[in-house]
């Protein structure tokens, strides 16, 4: 991502193949269950603080129960 991306939406868009690649990566891998669990929480947990540092440069962040197409 050379960029920041306009908003989160277009982060996700933009992210969606890591994020599926991650995904896949964690649902096949050889960990425990609660092994996955962390890794999964660790990474999301990454993604937060990504999206909260470029909240100063316009990304909107929404929180968990906010309706879509706010």
């Amino acid at each position: 991502m050379l960029t920041p991306p306009r908003d989160a939406p277009e982060a996700f868009v933009r992210l969606a193949p890591d994020l599926q690649e991650i995904s896949e990566f964690i649902g096949t891998s050889l960990l425990s269950a609660r092994e996955r669990t962390r890794l999964a929480n660790m990474l999301a947990g990454y993604f937060v603080g990504m999206a909260r540092e470029n909240a100063g440069r316009g990304l909107r962040l929404l929180p968990p129960d906010a309706p879509e197409g706010r």
